[in-house]
């Protein structure tokens, strides 16, 4: 994002990899570029998803990592609420709720909250989402170690996870990258 303005730009996701891989960050990647990792095609991600490890030396390395590409949170639009039976949905302030355009408070390890945000870099957007997707210590037993955009070694969401993210409730441009994600876990499933 640049000053001024309020559009995404595409993030250089090999670029962010190799930032966050360089200082250490423990991280499952989610979202789009995981579906893309798993061999769906997804245009052109509007940000790199990641599910950081949140104990505090991990926090740490994770804010030196966003200082070295000029992370800056977006301005607050909204929060996700939790509701009956655990669902996590997005509550999009209205347009005069006082807390809408707000900064974030600065990235601090000892806050997961001023984290837990999408975040403007050189390199494109950066989502940095602790719970919505899973925590890390619940994804990282089932992800995959596959290569992303030519960074080796990074830790994907598992098909499976995936799929419980990418079907409840299913988005339009969803239903592609789930029959992909179908056709691999019953390619594994058979092996």
């Amino acid at each position: 994002m640049t000053e001024g303005s309020d559009k995404r730009v595409p993030p250089d996701v090999q670029a962010l990899l190799r930032t966050l891989k360089a200082h250490s960050v423990e991280f499952v990647v989610a979202g789009s570029v995981a579906v893309e990792a798993w061999g769906a095609d997804v245009g052109v991600p509007g940000d790199l998803d990641i599910v950081p490890a949140t104990n505090r030396r991990n926090l740490e390395r994770l804010v030196n990592a966003m200082r070295q590409v000029d992370a800056q949170s977006w301005p607050v639009t909204g929060r996700w609420v939790s509701g009956d039976g655990g669902e996590t949905t997005w509550e999009e302030y209205v347009d005069n709720d006082p807390r809408r355009g707000q900064p974030q408070p600065d990235a601090d390890p000892d806050n997961i909250e001023t984290l837990d945000s999408l975040f403007s870099t050189r390199h494109g957007e950066l989502d940095i989402v602790p719970r919505i997707s899973g925590t890390f210590e619940e994804l990282i037993h089932r992800a995959a170690v596959l290569t992303v955009r030519g960074v080796d070694n990074v830790d994907v969401m598992s098909i499976d996870d995936l799929l419980v993210h990418l079907t409840v409730p299913r988005r339009k441009k969803d239903v592609g990258r789930v029959a992909v994600l179908r056709g691999r876990q019953r390619e594994s499933s058979r092996s």
